[in-house]
């Protein structure tokens, strides 16, 4: 659901940015209307809603509190789509008001953690964490900023449902082909995403994008210098990045509810849950297209997770699905079903760490 068009910074706007050529000046829905819009379609079946399309979500309201953050507003608007909704998200978030207006922001992601549903994601225009091209481009946050804003995200939203997955995460997204971006920018973005894991602060994912250039851009103009081979380069970091980000983000043990099944290849069907950027999970077994089921995860891709079908039972799970448990193997899950049913897990040939696995997913 649209809230808003354009961007509703006054001190001009980033190299690249098109939402003043599309969208004009910021401008704002009137709460009453997309209050009523949503009420109204949620009467012929519609459940399931994100705020999306507005350049900075947590803005909307603004224009009515000279610019400020508007808590009155936010409370009004999750209360009422919480009587309607079941599934409610956002979209982009920017990341320099979350800064200039920090105390009251917390308070407005505190209420969206109240309402929301688990895997909210808020989409971070940071761009660039080399300050350099930050400033070139006319971003409006600096990098040690940028990282404080995922501090904050992660201190109001990285709280876990019972299912265990979070209910609010910072999402990043990252422009190459900027201007000033010289070979050391990709080292720079590197070091801040280090710093993310070893904070242990969590992101649900990373966006990695080539600018494109439009007519009426800065950028458009100066047609910087590309740096092919670094961006390759830089792509394989984010391969195992994201690998251990996913296992931070949905460790073994996480339930996800409702993915609905949307492909099968052999004897793994992959499902994703309604929402924000789903993450893509492949589950144990031939299930039928567009069924819902719930899974519990086993195992991290850099992309995408392995889950069993959820409740487990180890007394009933197939040969796939038992190989599939960390520390098993086939030879210990051949040896397992011969030996069923297993009332004690010491009486398994498996290390302890695996029998702990085992005992997540039996819940």
């Amino acid at each position: 659901m649209d809230v808003s068009r354009g961007c509703e910074r006054t001190n001009g706007f980033c190299s690249f940015c098109t939402e003043p050529l599309i969208n004009g000046r910021y401008r704002e829905r009137p709460l009453k209307d997309t209050l009523e819009e949503a009420r109204s379609i949620s009467k012929i079946g519609v459940k399931n809603f994100r705020f999306g399309r507005a350049a900075n979500f947590l803005a909307y309201g603004s224009l009515l509190n000279n610019g400020n953050p508007n808590i009155e507003l936010f409370n009004e608007l999750y209360q009422e789509m919480a009587k309607i909704a079941e599934i409610i998200h956002t979209d982009n978030a920017n990341p320099a008001y979350i800064i200039k207006h920090k105390n009251v922001i917390k308070k407005l992601l505190e209420i969206i953690v109240k309402y929301n549903t688990a895997g909210d994601i808020l989409s971070f225009g940071i761009e660039s964490f080399d300050k350099n091209v930050v400033l070139k481009n006319r971003i409006d946050i600096l990098p040690e900023e940028s990282f404080e804003a995922i501090k904050i995200a992660n201190e109001v939203g990285n709280i876990r449902d019972k299912n265990g997955v979070p209910k609010l995460l910072p999402g990043i997204n990252l422009l190459f082909g900027l201007i000033g971006e010289t070979k050391d920018t990709f080292e720079i973005n590197k070091r801040y995403l280090e710093k993310i894991m070893e904070e242990d602060l969590l992101v649900r994912r990373i966006n990695i994008r080539q600018v494109m250039a439009f007519p009426g851009t800065l950028i458009y103009n100066v047609k910087p210098k590309q740096h092919k081979r670094d961006f390759i380069k830089f792509k394989e970091f984010m391969e195992k990045y994201n690998h251990e980000m996913i296992k931070k983000v949905f460790p073994v043990g996480t339930i996800l509810k409702d993915l609905i099944i949307e492909e099968i290849k052999g004897k793994v069907s992959f499902g994703r849950q309604l929402g924000t950027y789903p993450i893509k999970t492949g589950i144990i077994g031939n299930l039928n297209l567009l069924e819902k089921v719930d899974g519990i995860v086993v195992d991290h891709g850099s992309r995408s997770i392995t889950a069993l079908k959820y409740p487990f039972d180890i007394n009933n799970a197939s040969l796939e699905e038992l190989t599939a448990i960390n520390g098993i193997g086939k030879k210990n899950a051949e040896n397992i079903i011969l030996q069923r049913p297993i009332y004690n897990l010491d009486d398994l040939n498996i290390s302890e760490e695996t029998k702990k696995i085992i005992n997540l997913l039996r819940g």
